[in-house]
């Protein structure tokens, strides 16, 4: 995936938009937490997870 298609979709989750996987393209991408603050989303279909950590400032 290209860096702007990557964007695109974590601004979609985060809008608690429909996304499908870009593995499985069967499995829709969820979490189990608040979307807006949620750092782990995961495929409903196939073992395909995003799991985002902080940036650490310097």
């Amino acid at each position: 995936m290209k860096p702007e298609e990557i964007g695109k979709m974590l601004r979609e989750l985060r809008e608690e938009k429909k996304v499908h996987c870009p593995e499985c393209r069967e499995g829709i991408i969820k979490t189990p937490y608040d979307p807006k603050t949620s750092t782990y989303f995961e495929c409903t279909k196939c073992n395909f997870k995003i799991n985002m950590e902080p940036a650490n400032k310097k």
